[in-house]
């Protein structure tokens, strides 16, 4: 399949998640879709290495600087006090 298509489909799905909530965006929220848009983006960009440490790196990039604190944000989780 096309690596133009699952870098589409990794960038929406990480949207979804993000705009599925009945909140409002703001600044925040924008940011960290931006976040998820490039290392969605750059997962794909070493097509000829199936597994690399980038990869990992982008993958953590998004789950944990892009869809986990917007998450945390809408549900009002606080870490610390």
């Amino acid at each position: 399949m096309n690596v133009f298509l699952f870098r589409l489909f990794t960038i929406l799905m990480s949207l979804y998640v993000i705009i599925s909530y009945d909140h409002i965006i703001d600044l925040y929220v924008l940011l960290h879709c931006l976040i998820c848009i490039v290392s969605s983006y750059s997962l794909f960009s070493y097509a000829d290495q199936p597994y690399s440490i980038h990869k990992v790196y982008r993958v953590f990039t998004v789950f944990f600087f892009g869809i986990s604190p917007v998450l945390q944000y809408y549900e009002n989780i606080r870490f610390a006090n």
